[in-house]
């Protein structure tokens, strides 16, 4: 069974995310709560939007209870509302949607000259979804590009309900908002991501960035390159990265992970082995945090940085043979020269690797 994160969900039935949450804990909609965040089966969700159940939300609506709707919606910032009657092609927009587009109030746009404001890909987009509500009773949510009156360029989200009667659709109504700002940003939070990436990408041994609620991983070039097959795709989840981790240092992992996510610990940070394309394992120091947590405090996204420790271990490994080697050695009855020898070989190694480690320091600096 595929299970579905809140924020997709919503996105999925058109609804907002306190409306998701209101529909799980009511038990309008299937759902299961796993740990501190709500879960919804794919199948629940298409059965939600599916015609049928879509004509149980909406053919028991009066005109006048549609109308309230419509008065309602109005009333919140930056967001429209519009009708369509289906069998008169009349089209009503709410003072906002004439805003958006840059017209008059009042003015009665025709079907015709509302849809010439979308571009060419939007509006085969919006007709596409218009013929699908009117034939099955299907809802939809899209985002597309627009042209005002006066030539600017706006990007809207336009949601659509039907007005089902005798088993047709007589209707379609639903909100208009514009999203420029919020695409903007996006961009700019996009683009910022990018410029952030290429930054880690020359100061780390590697990252990843984890989209928790989907369990979709994004792995640095350099850390890919050391887990991955040359022939495996750059698709990897959270569970590719989980199983490479070295059975001892699974359980530490596990828990450490947990304590962060709950918010107990504030950082997520470790040292723990990782197995490369050759199965040999390499030595990692591991710094995470959750980076994007939604309005309830669920985590939905987390960066973690990894520095290579081999050559650190390689060097406790050293120090702690030196320092059984000289008890072994005092034990074997060794002479003092003997004892000495011994000494300075294992002293020269160690000083070989302090130095090579010193040297990536150097480097990351």
């Amino acid at each position: 069974m595929s299970w579905i994160g809140v924020e997709q969900a919503a996105k999925i039935i058109g609804v907002s995310l306190p409306t998701i949450y209101r529909f799980a804990r009511s038990g309008k909609l299937p759902a299961q709560k796993i740990g501190r965040s709500w879960r919804f089966a794919r199948t629940d969700l298409e059965r939600y939007c599916s015609p049928t159940v879509l004509n149980l939300h909406t053919a028991s609506l009066s005109n006048d209870e549609i109308a309230e709707l419509f008065h309602l919606t109005q009333e919140q910032d930056g967001i429209g509302v519009w009708q369509f009657e289906v069998s008169t092609s009349k089209i009503t927009w709410s003072p906002e949607v004439y805003r958006i587009h840059e017209m008059p109030e009042g003015s009665e746009p025709d079907f015709e000259g509302a849809i010439a404001h979308f571009s060419p890909e939007s509006r085969v987009l919006l007709l596409s979804a218009m013929e699908l509500a009117l034939t099955s009773g299907k809802s939809f949510n899209l985002e597309l590009s627009l042209t005002t009156a006066h030539g600017r360029e706006r990007r809207v989200r336009v949601l659509a309900n039907v007005k089902v009667a005798d088993g047709i659709v007589t209707k379609l109504f639903g909100t208009f908002q514009d999203i420029s700002d919020k695409q903007d940003i996006a961009n700019l939070r996009r683009n910022t991501e990018a410029r952030l990436k290429n930054v880690l990408d020359d100061l780390l041994d590697g990252y990843w960035i984890w989209s928790i609620l989907n369990g979709e991983l994004h792995l640095s070039t350099k850390l890919w390159g050391q887990l991955a097959a040359q022939s495996q795709a750059l698709s990897p989840n959270f569970d590719f990265y989980k199983q490479r981790i070295h059975p001892d240092d699974l359980k530490t992992f596990n828990e450490k992970l947990e304590s962060h996510l709950s918010e107990t610990s504030p950082l997520f940070e470790m040292e723990h082995r990782l197995k490369t394309r050759d199965t040999s394992y390499i030595w990692y120091q591991v710094r995470g945090k959750v980076i994007d947590r939604n309005i309830h405090g669920a985590p939905l996204r987390m960066l973690a940085c990894f520095q290579n420790i081999e050559t650190k271990k390689e060097l406790e490994r050293y120090q702690s043979n030196l320092a059984a080697r000289f008890i072994e050695s005092v034990e074997d009855d060794l002479t003092e020269k003997e004892i000495g020898l011994t000494l300075r070989q294992n002293l020269e190694v160690a000083a070989g690797l302090m130095e090579k480690l010193s040297q990536q320091k150097n480097l990351k600096t």
